[in-house]
């Protein structure tokens, strides 16, 4: 099921009304991930350089920074979500 999304997300990238990716952690949990941050990675790194939101998913401020730092980190096409911060 991952490498069905990643595959639907690399040939999305043919079309060039795409200007990037948004995803939430319910849909990186049903393609079947057992590790949200390596997935993230295998979708910014499949994403071509096109920007991609990815979101928190903790439900308390102190887990949620952690976690926005984290995804921050994974590069500049990376866009955290997050209307608490």
């Amino acid at each position: 099921m991952i490498s069905l999304i990643l595959k639907q997300l690399k040939n999305s990238l043919k079309k060039k009304i795409v200007k990037g990716f948004t995803t939430n952690p319910s849909l990186i949990r049903k393609a079947g991930a057992k590790n949200y941050l390596n997935y993230c990675r295998k979708i910014l790194q499949a994403s071509n350089s096109k920007p991609v939101s990815l979101e928190v998913f903790a439900d308390n401020y102190s887990e949620m920074k952690q976690q926005a730092l984290k995804l921050d980190k994974l590069g500049k096409k990376c866009l955290r979500k997050n209307s608490n911060l």
